[in-house]
Order: structure tokens, then C-alpha cells, then sequence
């Protein structure tokens, strides 16, 4: 809460780590907030690797199946490795993810729990 006099008011209380299931099973989506110095910079590097890989896949001709080939494996691998920074799910398990259910986790991460936002301004998924 803003008082009159304060410009603003922080504070460092963090709420708990939402949660998701997979196969029945309970895991935790970190929000910004809830990353180590380290995990938050290792989460940006990943994200810019990600972006990075997405923009070669998009503009590699498919003719050249092997670059194509060598860079979805690529980009399934960060995937893996920032879902791990971002959840608590074991890497054996986001492994056998689908694409589309390793795409599900990463677009909670980046749209629904940026900092600042709080689990209630987040959308239903």
C-alpha cells in the first residue's frame, strides 16, 4: 500500500509458486520473483538462445534438412534446460514432453507471471 508520502513501497515477500500437474503429478512454476540472481540471468540467456535458434529454424530453407534437423534438436534442448530453471519438474520428465506441452509451460513463465504481476492477474489457462 502507497502512503501519502512515499513515492512507492516495496516489499520482498513472495507469494507461494503456482502449481501445475503432469501425469497427476504436482510441480511448481517459479515466477520472476521467485529466481536467484544466478537462475534469473540463466533464464535470460536461455530465452535469448531460444529466440535466437527460433529466428535460424524460421529463416533455414528446408531444403537443407540437416540444418533444419540439427536446429530443432537445438531448440528442443533449451527448452528442456529453461524449464528445469523454471519449474521443479525433474529433467527425465520434460524430456518426454510433447512440443506443445513444453510450449504450455514457457508461455505461463513469460506471460502470466512476469514480475510483478500476482497469480490474480494472470489469465485462466
Amino acid at each position: 500500500m502507497n502512503t501519502k508520502d512515499s513515492l512507492f513501497d516495496l516489499s520482498t515477500e513472495v507469494a507461494p509458486a503456482p502449481t501445475f500437474t503432469i501425469d497427476d503429478e504436482t510441480y511448481h512454476l517459479k515466477t520472476a520473483n521467485h529466481l536467484s540472481l544466478a537462475e534469473e540471468a540463466t533464464v535470460i540467456s536461455l530465452g535469448a538462445l531460444l529466440d535466437k535458434v527460433n529466428l535460424a529454424l524460421v529463416e533455414t530453407p528446408l531444403a537443407k534438412e540437416s540444418t533444419v534437423a540439427n536446429l530443432a534438436l537445438k531448440l528442443t534442448s533449451i527448452q528442456v534446460k529453461m524449464i528445469c530453471q523454471v519449474t521443479d519438474v525433474p529433467e527425465e520428465v520434460v524430456s518426454r514432453l510433447p512440443f506443445a506441452a513444453r510450449e504450455v509451460i514457457l508461455n505461463a513463465f513469460r506471460d502470466h507471471f512476469r514480475p510483478g504481476s500476482s497469480r490474480e492477474d494472470a489469465p485462466e489457462a
